[in-house]
């Protein structure tokens, strides 16, 4: 079981660069993160939209340490925080797209955001996110769809142009796009030991 000596202890590593302490942490965290996550936005019934949120936290909690402070609150409890607050920008952006008639199939997702969410206080720091993914991504198509993931995108029909690829039907389309979501969510989190210069 996690310990708060643990969790302080994988956060002073954190700050000091150690490349092992990202992989043990999402080991030991990221499922607890998902499945709280998921535990307390029962309505949602889209997992990409949970692992998302989950990632973009662990993301930027891995490049940034120091943004955590733990005479506040527990870490676990931070990240939880963290990837709400993720989700929720995702939901208010499914939100303002069903309102300009551009959500396709995911009104029912913004109506949700209307329903059981606040619109988030502070903007995103867009440009620290991006940075981050020029450190993850050499392949700017794969940075680019990181981006689209990042920022709620849904439709298929846009990553498979980002990403130039695709399959001779719908179906076969989607299926390769997920492959190439699944494999760029999965370098989010691999790849995210990798310190900052």
């Amino acid at each position: 079981m996690l310990t708060e000596a643990w969790l302080a202890e994988i956060h002073r590593r954190l700050i000091e660069g150690d490349p092992v302490a990202p992989a043990e942490l999402a080991e030991q965290v990221y499922p607890m993160l998902e499945k709280t996550l998921s535990a307390d936005n029962p309505a949602i019934n889209d997992p990409d939209l949970i692992s998302d949120a989950c990632v973009e936290a662990f993301m930027n909690y891995v490049k940034k340490p120091a943004t955590f402070d733990p005479t506040k609150r527990g870490l676990v409890g931070y990240l939880v925080m963290s990837a709400k607050g993720d989700l929720i920008n995702t939901l208010s952006k499914l939100k303002r797209d069903a309102q300009k008639g551009n959500s396709g199939n995911r009104v029912e997702l913004a109506e949700l955001a209307g329903n059981e969410y606040t619109e988030p206080q502070i903007e995103r720091q867009w440009d620290r996110i991006r940075d981050q993914l020029d450190i993850v991504f050499t392949d700017p198509k794969d940075k680019e769809a990181a981006l689209l993931i990042i920022d709620g995108e849904r439709s298929t029909q846009v990553f498979a142009s980002v990403l130039e690829c695709g399959g001779s039907s719908t179906e076969e389309t989607e299926k390769v796009v997920k492959r190439h979501k699944d494999r760029i969510k999965a370098a989010m989190k691999r790849k995210m030991s990798d310190k900052d210069e």
